[in-house]
C-alpha cells in the first residue's frame, strides 16, 4: 500500500480536527473530483516520525488517476464548504516546445494529433503514425483489446505514464 504525506498545515486547515488523544488519530474525508466523482479516503495522524497521511482507499485513486512520483494534490473548498481535489500533473523538464509539424520534438505530438488519430482509428480509418525505436521496445503493434482497454481511461493532458521495456538480457522493467 502507498500513502500519501499531506502537509501539517493543508491537513489542519482542509480536513476535519482529528483527535490527538487517540492511539490512531484518524479519520475519513470525502472529497470529489473534477469529473464530479467522490472518493473516501482516510487521513491519519502515524508512523515514525508522525505525520499526516493519506492512506485507505487512497492507492486506488493513484490507480484510476494515473499519478506519478511529483504529481500534486490540490484540495479546496467551496462556497458550500464540500471538499474537492484537483492534480497539478508534474511538467517535463522540456516544457511547452511546439513545432508547427506534427511532430513536437524529444518524440512528442501534439494532443490534437493524438486525438485525431484516436477517430480514425476507431472508425477503422488509416492514420499517420510517427514511431521512435527503443532498444528493446520490439512491440509496435497493440492488441485491440488493449486498445479498446486504454481508451476507457480518461486521459489528460500531460499525464505520464510507465512503459514495461525488454532489456537486452530479455528481463523486463517498467
Amino acid at each position: 500500500m502507498v500513502d500519501s504525506l499531506v502537509l501539517s498545515i493543508a491537513s489542519e486547515s482542509f480536513f476535519p480536527p482529528l483527535d490527538y488523544l487517540d492511539m490512531l488519530p484518524s479519520k475519513d474525508i470525502y472529497p470529489t473530483d473534477v469529473h464530479g466523482e467522490t472518493w473516501r479516503f482516510k487521513r491519519a495522524y502515524k508512523g515514525m516520525p508522525k505525520r499526516h497521511l493519506l492512506t485507505t482507499r487512497w492507492s486506488g485513486f493513484v490507480t484510476d488517476k494515473l499519478l506519478v512520483s511529483g504529481d500534486s494534490l490540490v484540495f479546496v473548498r467551496d462556497e458550500h464548504n464540500d471538499l474537492h481535489v484537483g492534480i497539478r500533473r508534474l511538467t517535463s523538464s522540456f516544457g511547452e516546445l511546439r513545432i508547427s509539424d506534427k511532430v513536437m520534438g524529444f518524440g512528442k505530438v501534439r494532443d490534437e494529433d493524438v486525438i485525431e488519430a484516436v477517430k480514425l482509428g476507431v472508425n477503422m480509418k488509416p492514420f499517420d503514425v510517427v514511431y521512435y525505436p527503443r532498444v528493446g521496445s520490439p512491440e509496435f503493434s497493440m492488441k485491440p483489446s488493449l486498445i479498446s482497454t486504454t481508451l476507457q481511461i480518461r486521459w489528460c493532458c500531460g499525464m505520464m505514464f510507465k512503459m514495461t521495456i525488454e532489456t537486452e538480457d530479455s528481463s523486463r522493467i517498467s
